[in-house]
């Protein structure tokens, strides 16, 4: 009983990392759908929610000045979340005539993105983060896939700054990015990805509807009612922004914990489309990437105790000898932060692992609890 348990356990751990992929795989050598892209240029209205923003906000918006997008279909609204510092002035004195502050009182980013998606008077709502610096033809990128009329909503390829200096944990962040952004695209030829990286996405503006539960995750909120409404929600890997990367490792924690926590509440959003028989193969998607992959934590936990039960026989005793070496060299990772040694991929990787499988677990817990995280605090690293 416990070694068919111990079995059981490690595979959903298996499919969680590597099951899901896989059949993601199979599923499009079958059915896969292609996305009719063309030469679409509609009319934009980039939303970008601020809170005392003022440091990144000049970066961010030359980046889309620059943009090879027509100008005159292209509308910008700063949507200032109680901002005091000196957010207004500075976008006063660049006085670009599509750019427009919103001053709003302090009520959190999903208020603000309401409040500012309500003002928008374009065809496509393009949301972005401040500190997300978009590479050149991002824009374009994105608008070609809304010449299928399937599509309802695009997401952009989030990017780590390789320039700047990262901790142990924005390295295995940086190294996850990649395999998620793999992930995303296997989802997007089948369909639907799961839901869109809030570094950027678009969708089309009837499709938007304002989120109900401030204390869910905003980009979850507005992409998924894509899905919801029988478009598809894709990926588009050439709308590349650029975000520094994670400077501090609790800075990283603290983060994946409130991901986990408002994430969970989103799902619960949308909980009637993790029924095969009403969301289909989106259903699947929904289960392997926001519900089974956040409980490897304590899939992992068990694992370890259950094989502690078993190390009598040889072969059990070499399996739990290896997950004692695999967080051994987690903790070297984690006791060795910021120094050389740890920098290296069989340490920070291992580090990676623990860190945002702890923190998924304590997401899980105060999503259980029933935590609620409304007000919004961007940390910026500096």
């Amino acid at each position: 009983m416990r070694q068919r348990l111990l079995l059981a356990l490690i595979g959903c751990v298996g499919y969680a990392y590597a099951g899901y992929p896989l059949l993601l795989l199979l599923f499009s050598r079958f059915r896969s759908r292609p996305i009719a892209k063309g030469p679409a240029q509609p009319s934009l209205t980039i939303i970008i929610p601020a809170h005392n923003e003022a440091q990144i906000l000049g970066e961010k918006l030359d980046s889309i000045r620059n943009q090879d997008y027509p100008p005159n279909l292209v509308e910008v609204l700063i949507a200032s979340d109680g901002s005091t510092d000196a957010s207004a002035d500075l976008v006063a004195a660049r006085q670009e005539a599509n750019v427009r502050f919103l001053d709003f009182e302090r009520g959190g980013k999903a208020a603000t993105l309401n409040r500012a998606a309500a003002l928008a008077s374009n065809d496509i709502l393009v949301f972005t983060d401040a500190n997300a610096i978009l590479a050149p033809g991002a824009l374009s990128a994105m608008a070609e896939n809304f010449a299928d009329p399937e599509v309802g909503g695009v997401s952009a390829n989030e990017r780590r700054d390789p320039s700047a200096k990262a901790s142990s944990a924005g390295m295995g962040e940086r190294l996850y990015w990649e395999y998620d952004k793999w992930v995303k695209q296997a989802e997007s030829r089948l369909g639907s990805i799961v839901s869109a990286s809030g570094s950027m996405y678009a969708i089309r503006r009837d499709l938007f509807r304002p989120i109900t539960d401030p204390s869910a995750t905003d980009d979850f909120a507005i992409s998924t009612q894509v899905v919801r409404a029988g478009y598809r929600l894709v990926f588009e890997p050439d709308a590349v922004t650029w975000e520094p990367p994670v400077a501090k490792d609790e800075i990283e924690f603290n983060r994946k914990v409130r991901i986990v926590t408002r994430g969970l509440r989103s799902v619960w959003g949308i909980r009637e489309l993790l029924l095969p028989w009403r969301g289909g193969f989106y259903s699947v998607q929904l289960w392997s990437h926001k519900i089974v992959r956040r409980l490897v934590g304590i899939f992992a936990v068990a694992i370890f105790f259950t094989n502690l039960t078993l190390v009598r026989k040889p072969f059990w005793l070499l399996t739990w000898l290896g997950q004692a070496a695999l967080y051994g060299l987690a903790l070297i990772g984690w006791r060795g932060a910021g120094q050389p040694l740890a920098r290296k991929p069989w340490f920070y990787v291992p580090y990676y692992f623990c860190l945002s499988n702890i923190a998924a677990t304590l997401g899980i817990i105060q999503f259980l609890r029933q935590r609620r995280v409304t007000i919004w605090e961007p940390r910026r690293d500096t």
